[in-house]
C-alpha cells in the first residue's frame, strides 16, 4: 500500500476526492478499465490510459482542442518531482506517446518499434501520471507522493522505460 487513509487526509481527503469524483469519473473509468476487463488487448489498454489522460487535460483546461503532447507535459509540470524520475526527459516520452498512438490510430500499420511491452511500460507511465496529479489535486502533499519512488513496481518502470535519475 503506498497511502495509508490518514496518508490521503483521512475523511476529509475522502471528502475531497467525492467532491472531485464526478467531475472526473469519466477519467478513473477509462483509467481502471482494465481491472474489470483483464485480457484486454494491449493496444486497448494503452488507448484507454491516452484517452483518460486527454480527458483530464480536457477537464482541467476547460476546453475540448487541446494539444495531447503539451498536456502531457503540463499533467507532468504539476508532480514534475515525483513524475520526472519514472520517465526521464518529459518531452521525449509526451512525445513517444503522442507517436505512438498517432501510429496505432491514425497510421494503422506504422507503428514502429512500439511492441506489446512497450506499449505495457507507456500504459504504466500514463496510468501513473492521471492517477498522481488525480491524488494532487485531492490535496494529497508532493511530498507524500514522492513515497512513490521508492515502491519496487516504480523502481521497475523506471528502469525500464529508460529513465535515470
Amino acid at each position: 500500500m503506498l497511502f495509508t487513509f490518514d496518508d490521503i487526509g483521512g475523511l476529509g481527503g475522502i471528502r475531497a476526492w467525492l467532491n472531485l469524483a464526478g467531475k472526473y469519473s469519466v477519467v478513473v473509468a477509462l483509467l481502471v478499465s482494465h481491472w474489470y476487463v483483464p485480457p484486454l488487448y494491449q493496444e486497448q489498454r494503452y488507448f484507454n490510459a491516452v484517452v483518460a489522460a486527454e480527458t483530464l487535460i480536457r477537464i482541467r483546461k476547460n476546453e475540448q482542442d487541446v494539444n495531447l503532447n503539451r498536456g502531457l507535459q503540463d499533467l507532468a509540470g504539476v508532480v514534475d518531482s515525483v513524475f520526472a524520475p519514472l520517465v526521464g526527459d518529459l518531452a521525449e516520452w509526451a512525445q513517444e506517446v503522442v507517436r505512438t498512438r498517432d501510429n496505432y490510430v491514425v497510421h494503422p500499420g506504422l507503428r514502429g518499434s512500439s511492441d506489446g511491452y512497450r506499449l505495457y511500460l507507456l500504459s504504466e507511465s500514463i496510468y501513473l501520471i492521471v492517477v498522481l496529479t488525480l491524488l494532487h489535486e485531492c490535496g494529497v502533499s508532493i511530498d507524500l507522493l514522492k513515497n512513490i519512488r521508492n515502491h519496487a513496481h516504480f523502481s521497475w518502470l523506471a528502469e525500464e522505460l529508460g529513465a535515470s535519475e
